[in-house]
């Protein structure tokens, strides 16, 4: 019985990392991209995935994450995302993450995002991990 469970736990952690390595990264915002916008690629993104935000400033809003994903920016003093260009006229949120979806923002600045409720940058229903991330 011992030997029977020892071997069940190695299958599924085989399992687990099999998953782990068909996740693909998909780049926004570069001059070889695979997207034009954040939307876009977190739209087109598999559970797992990880879209990297080339250097810039990205005027986006209304995201939706509905699945786990890694969001990263090369980092937080380079890669802007805005919800308008200007503060006072910002049309909603940045990103709103979904009951379930497991989501990691990291190395960049959200800005201009509003609400009338709950979190102008962000509405996090799901799991969040915030690492180098300016709001």
């Amino acid at each position: 019985m011992l030997l029977k469970l020892f071997i069940s736990s190695i299958l599924f952690s085989l399992t687990i990392h099999c998953q782990e390595t068909n996740a693909d990264t998909y780049v926004v915002g570069s001059e070889n991209s695979d997207f034009d916008s954040i939307k876009k690629a977190v739209m087109e993104a598999n559970a797992g995935d990880t879209i990297f935000i080339s250097p810039g400033i990205y005027i986006e809003s209304n995201i939706l994450i509905d699945k786990d994903l890694n969001i990263s920016g090369d980092d937080k003093h380079t890669t802007y995302l805005k919800a308008s260009e200007l503060s006072m006229s910002s049309i909603g949120r940045i990103f709103t993450i979904e009951e379930g979806a497991n989501v990691e923002i990291t190395h960049i600045t959200l800005a201009n995002g509003s609400s009338k409720n709950h979190g102008g940058a962000i509405l996090n229903r799901g799991a969040l991990i915030l690492d180098y991330v300016t709001i």
